[in-house]
């Protein structure tokens, strides 16, 4: 589209540098605002493509001194300006676009950028859509979007809210490289993850969320997707029977320094397993139990079958711990004791069904697979984890090149902090740094980015930043992110819920202000309405109150 001279929105008055230039204009642009500045240079043509990247807006001469130079000029509102720093992204030489090179001249024409030159920034991707660029949606992008013959591809959401724009999709191959996704409490890390997880499994990926927080338990495939996309939903029940031994000892047993207790237990453990040759069931507890000399009462008629071979389990596997102490003689009573209290206390607070299904078993192609692990503690959710990982890596290494999976974690430094040492820290480098290459792919989501571990943290190359308002966070994703430079980085902490900065492999060469869809099927993880919360339950008490009544 030919710019006409009435688009220019100010002039440039300083090049700070090829990637940074200083606008002045007589009106204010938002913060991630997309602009367009041409030049010459070398005798060429280039337009120069950037986002706006910091801004304010002042008396181009202070009030005061300009009633005390001119008291009768015009009124005082008429000498404002705003000046802007634009961080350029890229520039547009011919059809060609290039990384910055030239210090933009003073003086240059700044105009908004139009769709046309953004594709060539971003072109269109088979990949997984993210959302649209957020740009302004003014009267001259309309009429090119409307344009005959057009070949832009615009975005537009199903839902009435949404925005007109530039649909913006990632490189789903590049996912190999991993992804941090990092934003404050309610900038949308949640509804991102939704997003994504359920494009990818679209196109065939398996998905597993690790849902630390039970904020996906409700989630709801879009209609658009309901016949490509198949949701499970998994509780983190705890399983002794597909728990590897040393794991569950380290679960019931969990300080450091109660390595005799652990030892008594993993042995009580092996000696109960080898006993339960037939598998786990009521009749086989029963059996074990009188063989070690206990009594296998009747439960209760209505006690559920789960709940009575769990309690039947505990009661076998205190029965054991008692025999290998009898078989052995090497521990003493208080140790036998102690690891007795422990297994009771475990059984009390800990989500367990000797029924449960592996965790991984639903997962498959397609599928996204959340496993609610809410009910868990936070050493519970930390082993937990570390079984998955490491049966994740274990089946992709075994099935290379014919398996591949995403996993997703919330809430990563409580798994993968620095101050954090336990083995599933371990358990997430080896898959981060070895599970690129047999198709495992590692979203990590945090909103204390600072807390990382740094190792851990260096193998994730592609990012998504949605607001973040702490000066060390923005840091750490500095240092994280190579390739953010810190006027970029300083638009994170403007960003209103849902904005986010997109930039790594998966994204292409140049980052992108995207604003992330806006996932309709996602009804826990939001700030929930208090007063609605309130007056429904109010009046639910005065519904059964009058019914009483009557």
């Amino acid at each position: 589209m030919k710019v006409e001279e009435q688009a220019i929105l100010g002039r440039t008055v300083e090049a700070l540098s090829p990637r940074l230039v200083v606008v002045k204009a007589p009106q204010p642009l938002p913060y991630g605002e997309y602009v367009a500045i041409d030049y010459i240079a070398e005798g060429k043509q280039v337009t120069a493509l950037g986002i706006v990247s910091a801004t304010q807006y002042a008396h181009a001469v202070p009030p005061s001194a300009l009633k005390y130079v001119r008291p009768e000029e015009v009124p005082y509102e008429f000498y404002k300006l705003s000046e802007m720093r634009v961080y350029i992204v890229a520039e547009l030489v011919g059809e060609e676009v290039e990384v910055p090179r030239y210090p933009i001249p003073p003086d240059s024409p700044v105009r908004l950028a139009t769709f046309e030159e953004l594709r060539k920034l971003y072109p269109k991707k088979k990949g997984v859509r993210l959302g649209v660029l957020d740009v302004e949606i003014t009267k001259r992008r309309k009429e090119e979007a409307e344009e005959e013959g057009s070949e832009l591809e615009l975005g537009i959401e199903e839902e009435k809210d949404s925005k007109l724009g530039l649909e913006i999709e990632i490189e789903a191959d590049k996912l190999a490289k991993h992804l941090l996704i990092a934003g404050a409490t309610g900038s949308g890390k949640s509804n991102t993850v939704a997003i994504l997880a359920e494009g990818l499994a679209a196109i065939g990926a398996p998905v597993v969320i690790f849902d630390v927080h039970g904020e996906y338990w409700n989630l709801a495939v879009r209609p658009k997707f309901k016949n490509e996309v198949e949701l499970k939903v998994q509780n983190a029940v705890l399983n002794p029977w597909h728990i590897p031994v040393p794991v569950f000892a380290h679960l019931i047993v969990s300080e450091g320094a109660a390595t005799k207790q652990r030892r008594l237990l993993r042995a009580a453990i092996r000696h109960l397993h080898n006993e339960l040759k037939d598998g786990v069931t009521a009749e086989g507890l029963r059996k074990v139990i009188e063989r070690l000399g206990g009594k296998a009462s009747e439960e209760e008629e209505d006690i559920r079958e789960t709940e009575e071979i769990t309690k039947l389990y505990r009661k076998a596997l205190i029965l054991s711990v008692r025999w290998v102490r009898r078989a052995k003689g090497s521990y003493d009573d208080k140790t036998v004791e102690n690891v007795v209290d422990k297994i009771e206390e475990f059984f009390e607070v800990a989500p367990i069904s000797l029924s449960a299904e592996p965790l991984l078993k639903n997962m498959s192609h397609g599928t996204v697979l959340v496993i609610d692990a809410s009910l868990l503690s936070d050493e519970q959710k930390r082993w937990t984890l570390k079984l998955i990982v490491d049966e994740l890596l274990e089946r992709l290494k075994k099935e290379k090149g014919k398996a591949s999976a995403v996993l997703v974690v919330e809430e990563a430094p409580l798994f993968m902090g620095k101050e954090v040492s336990h083995p599933v820290k371990e358990s997430l480098r080896k898959f981060a740094r070895e599970g690129r290459k047999f198709g495992g792919s590692l979203v990590v989501v945090s909103q204390r980015p600072r807390n990382l571990d740094i190792e851990a943290a260096s193998q994730l190359q592609n990012f998504i930043f949605l607001k973040m308002v702490q000066e060390e966070d923005v840091e750490a994703v500095m240092n994280i992110a190579d390739n953010l430079e810190e006027n970029l980085a300083s638009m994170i902490k403007t960003f209103p819920e849902g904005r986010a900065l997109v930039m790594g492999e998966f994204m292409g060469k140049f980052p992108a202000v995207v604003k992330i869809d806006k996932h309709k099927g996602k009804k826990v993880g939001a700030t929930p309405n208090l007063t609605e919360l309130w007056r429904r339950a109010k009046e639910e008490v005065k519904t059964k109150s009058q019914h009483y009544d009557a």
